[in-house]
């Protein structure tokens, strides 16, 4: 017998304004961009690479689905 779990369905927002430094956030469905419920990347080009390389970091460091999708652009992220 299989058993199967249950998928959480995520808002997504992307934005790519700031040239080369790319924001990826995930929330519950339905949730507002002013709310604290998100979490958020910040993907950037690796220094010296020209080969497509990425750095990945999370808001305050963390996965938690505890930041606003609106500040991100002054949120710390590592």
């Amino acid at each position: 017998m299989s058993k199967f779990l249950a998928t959480p369905t995520y808002a997504v927002e992307f934005d790519d304004t700031e040239g080369c430094r790319f924001y990826i956030g995930e929330a519950p469905a339905g949730s507002p961009t002013d709310g604290a419920v998100w979490r958020i990347r910040l993907l950037t080009e690796k220094t010296g690479t020209n080969d497509g390389d990425l750095n990945i970091v999370f808001a305050d460091g963390d996965q938690e689905f505890d930041n606003v999708w609106d500040n991100r652009g002054v949120i710390n992220f590592y």
